[in-house]
């Protein structure tokens, strides 16, 4: 099969740039679109998650909703996108690690659990997850205590507004035994590509 050596040496590229560039955590974003039979990755998963992903920058670095969002605000990340599911249907999903600063991890969980979907990490209901009340200035969030936010919580400002998606998240710590996570990553691409938050700055 022609693939399997680009899969491997996708895996094996996408393990030393998760490590390199220090990743704690990784995680999964799925849209969940239901009646599909085609999807334009870039248009309908990319650009999406594009959005998802700098609005966070935003929120992690206290900025102002007009200032303008550099690199340095984003998490590092790095993932693969798939087309479908090991059953062949089609589930668009991006595979990532990204690098989460100590402490950082309820903050990020909270924001996917209040603008993203719905939390499936294994023991999700254990996981602490907290966010800023809605409409708190940037600049006042250090001074206030932030909210929890459930895992039975559905996004209250949803930054997936499609009818037929129903967006789910994965997000866990890293482990001693992680580059498993690298393959299981590129199991259903035909042609992975690796994306960072770079190309999801510009998208």
């Amino acid at each position: 099969m022609p693939t399997l050596p680009r899969r491997s040496v996708v895996a094996d590229a996408l393990h030393d740039f998760a490590e390199t560039g220090g990743a704690t955590h990784f995680g999964t974003l799925k849209l969940g679109l239901i009646g599909r039979s085609r999807i334009d990755l870039h248009r309908e998963l990319l650009r999406p998650l594009a959005v998802v992903i700098r609005t966070y920058g935003y929120a992690r670095s206290d900025l102002p909703k007009r200032a303008t969002l550099e690199a340095e605000h984003l998490p590092f990340l790095v993932g693969v996108i798939e087309r479908n599911d090991r059953a062949g249907s089609l589930d668009p999903h991006l595979h990532y690690f990204i690098r989460l600063r100590p402490n950082e991890e309820p903050l990020y969980r909270g924001f996917l659990r209040s603008r993203f979907g719905r939390d499936c990490t294994k023991g999700a209901a254990s996981l602490p997850a907290f966010t800023h009340p809605e409409g708190t200035p940037a600049e006042m969030r250090q001074f206030l205590i932030p909210t929890a936010v459930s895992v039975l919580a559905r996004p209250t400002r949803p930054l997936i507004k499609r009818p037929d998606a129903t967006p789910t998240f994965d997000l866990q710590p890293l482990r001693s035994d992680w580059r498993r996570a690298t393959s299981y990553s590129v199991k259903q691409s035909r042609t992975p590509d690796i994306i960072t938050h770079l190309e999801l700055l510009t998208l």
